[in-house]
């Protein structure tokens, strides 16, 4: 009988988990199997109790992940841009949906899909360059933006995610939102050299 109470609690562990405890009384059991039966229940607590702290600390990983999401996704940033469609289709300005959809495409499916934290410079450079199309279907000729190419050297070294993006929002947003007819002629550089003397963005009226 002892033997086949381990076996089904074997059995039970293999098929069902470990949800299943052997209850027994200790004094109709020799000390060997009383031994037994509890290093079994400790080994299912075991089993439990790491379960428990994996999911807990699986549950929180997620949570930071969709925190962050949350902070990438600009909601202001996304009315805006359906606003623009809107307008767009109005106007019967296919041509500009047609931008504004690929390149929100591209720019929400990089923010969402790309789990890593460190990106190569190149990959922000293009969701910037998405970022920037955007922008420029609102503001049209009141800013032109000009996008230098990258240097090869410099293409896959190695930085945060959202690194460049933040910095040119917040030219649109704490800038040009009261640019004139005008305009402003903003020059995008990167540069593989550190000069200190020479501003990495130009901005002439």
């Amino acid at each position: 009988k002892p033997f086949n109470m381990i076996k089904n609690a074997m059995n039970h562990l293999a098929t069902e988990g470990p949800s299943y405890k052997i209850v027994f009384n200790e004094e109709k059991f020799e000390k060997e199997f009383v031994d037994l039966f509890n290093a079994y229940n400790e080994m299912v607590d075991s089993i439990n109790e790491y379960i428990n702290k994996n999911y807990a600390y699986e549950l929180a990983i997620k949570e930071s992940e969709f925190k962050q999401l949350q902070s990438y996704i600009n909601p202001h940033f996304l009315y805006n841009s359906f606003a623009n469609i809107s307008t767009l289709c109005r106007l019967k300005n296919y041509e500009q949906v047609d931008i504004l959809a690929k390149e929100l495409s591209k720019y929400y499916m990089y923010i969402t899909k790309n789990k890593e934290s460190m990106v190569s410079l190149k990959e922000e450079y293009i969701m910037a360059n998405s970022y920037i199309q955007i922008q420029q279907i609102r503001f049209e000729d009141r800013v032109k933006p000009i996008m230098k190419p990258l240097s090869e050297n410099i293409m896959e070294i190695k930085v945060p995610k959202l690194l460049i993006q933040p910095l040119i929002e917040n030219c649109y947003k704490h800038v040009f939102e009261e640019v004139e007819e005008d305009g402003f002629d903003m020059d995008e550089t990167v540069d593989e050299q550190d000069d200190t003397d020479k501003p990495a963005e130009e901005m002439t009226a």
